[in-house]
């Protein structure tokens, strides 16, 4: 819960900047509260009356699908259908859920890592969406690191950012990071490889002219390319771009159908070059700026003082690849005026 003198403030549009380093600038530090919750300005969307989700299957069991499926049902938004996209040599597994959902196996080539599959979704049923769409991965809970565990977001939690803010992500900013990044930073991220050893060599194995994994730019060329120059230029003009990690997140019909179904179709045309490309790290870094509104203006030039030098350039490391290219590193927010 916000402080009365800050939401006082906030009501009279006087201006907040960070002033000194406070921990995370996110809904948990509930100075950079506003800022982190960019869409309360806008109208309150309805409350979720049908929810869906669609899985990326492939290893790890489905132990928690059933407490979910009874939560949200609970919670006025039952789970009405459950895509299976598998691309590993699987059989599905038998699920008897709460609800009795309808449940699809859809067999994919395995290109594009799961942000091909969610591309292939939204575009196949873009007129069919439930109220809420979830898309998770089925390691979203059982990460092999114990410091991405840790960051892992209930999905209870998802729905009501889903519901309050149309959009809500798996995983909350590690330590003192922000869901914000500054854009012209994070646009230039690139990725020279990624994967351990063995993977490498069984590639190489495998097949001697397998796709290289390289994009072949950064990635504001890849966005420039899916989704026109137009585009990248509005996201560089609002200087901070909000990033969901680890690929599962859920969202609104109404903000997946803002985009045009063709856009959806050719990140999934884009995507189905390789099974191991860079392309697929660039979606993983988009879907929360593509699915929700971008910061209001009125925030920008504060949130930007207050910020100064505090983003990441290079990026950190993260299990032997680099990490949060662009991202604010801390924040703390103070009346201007005084």
């Amino acid at each position: 819960m916000l402080g009365a003198a800050l939401v006082a403030a906030l009501l009279a549009g006087r201006p907040y900047v960070c002033s000194k380093r406070c921990g995370n600038c996110s809904d948990a530090c509930r100075s950079c509260a506003p800022f982190y919750r960019f869409a309360s300005s806008l109208a309150v969307p309805p409350p979720p009356r049908s929810s869906e989700l669609a899985i990326a299957q492939c290893k790890n069991p489905l132990a928690w699908l059933p407490a979910l499926c009874t939560d949200f049902a609970a919670r006025g938004a039952p789970v009405r259908r459950i895509t299976l996209y598998l691309k590993c040599p699987v059989e599905p597994p038998r699920l008897s859920l709460p609800g009795s959902p309808e449940i699809r196996v859809v067999r994919l080539p395995n290109v594009g890592r799961e942000g091909h599959s969610w591309a292939h979704h939204i575009r196949t049923n873009f007129d069919s969406l439930a109220d809420a769409v979830l898309f998770l991965k089925d390691s979203t809970f059982d990460y092999r690191f114990k410091r991405l565990r840790m960051l892992k977001v209930p999905p209870f939690r998802v729905l009501e950012r889903v519901t309050e803010l149309g959009f809500g992500c798996f995983r909350r900013p590690e330590g003192a990071l922000s869901v914000w990044h500054d854009a012209s930073t994070l646009f230039q991220y690139q990725l020279s490889r990624y994967g351990t050893y063995k993977g490498t060599y069984m590639a190489k194995l495998n097949g001697s002219l397998a796709p290289r994994f390289e994009a072949g730019s950064a990635m504001a060329g890849f966005l420039r390319t899916a989704l026109g120059g137009a585009q990248v230029d509005a996201f560089l003009r609002h200087h901070f771009f909000p990033v969901c990690y680890g690929g599962s997140f859920g969202a609104t019909r109404e903000r997946f159908r803002a985009m045009p179904r063709a856009s959806w179709g050719n990140l999934e045309r884009l995507l189905s070059r390789a099974d191991n490309l860079e392309e697929g790290h660039f979606v993983e870094r988009l879907w929360a700026g593509l699915l929700t509104p971008p910061m209001p203006a009125e925030w920008v030039e504060g949130f930007a003082r207050g910020v100064g030098g505090n983003v990441l350039r290079g990026g950190a490391k993260l299990a032997a690849t680099p990490y949060y290219k662009g991202i604010v590193t801390s924040c703390c927010c103070r009346d201007t005026r005084r």
